[in-house]
């Protein structure tokens, strides 16, 4: 870990399903910690589709952060207003000091 290297700052989101006053099943979400969280973030893929007159856009992510045990693949990320899914979560040599976690823009956007 270099100093400085993270300069950027996220949101860790769990995802909650409660009913509305139809009963349908909205999704809410709610922030685990209560401060933004320092990480440095790498774009490693960007792909674009034209779909009825409109560009949508996929992003795939490279995001490192301290290690926290709170942080699973259940969570979203939040990042300049845009939501990640969690692929995949690397702990660095298993030594409990860094992860590596590889994200993917959110379907529902």
């Amino acid at each position: 870990m270099r100093a400085g290297a993270f300069n950027k700052y996220i949101d860790f989101l769990s995802k909650n399903k409660t009913p509305d006053a139809i009963g349908a099943r909205k999704v809410e979400f709610e922030n685990v910690f209560n401060q933004k969280v320092p990480a440095s973030i790498r774009d490693i893929q960007t792909t674009e589709k034209y779909f009825d007159n409109s560009v949508l856009s996929k992003t795939e992510l490279i995001i490192s952060v301290r290690y926290n045990s709170l942080i699973n693949e259940k969570l979203v990320i939040e990042y300049q207003g845009r939501k990640y899914e969690i692929i995949k979560i690397n702990n660095i040599y298993a030594q409990n000091k860094q992860l590596l976690i590889a994200v993917k823009g959110f379907d529902n956007e």
